[in-house]
């Protein structure tokens, strides 16, 4: 037996049961081109991190100005 809502705003065409009827919430799969550009700006980052980063910590931690 299903239970009818009685309020007017529970039967309204964009209540969030109307609403979910179009929404399937499932993903497509990711280009390899986006993964690739995230693989690049990771590789980047780490670069970045032991190539200037960490030697500027050590030196600011040794003899702050």
């Amino acid at each position: 037996m299903e239970v009818k809502p009685t309020s007017p705003a529970a039967t309204a065409p964009n209540a969030p049961q109307a609403d979910s009827q179009y929404h399937s919430y499932v993903g497509h799969a990711i280009p390899w081109y986006v993964r690739l550009c995230w693989l690049g700006f990771w590789i980047l980052f780490l670069w970045y991190v032991f190539r200037w980063l960490i030697p500027a910590l050590k030196r600011e931690m040794v003899s702050p100005p």
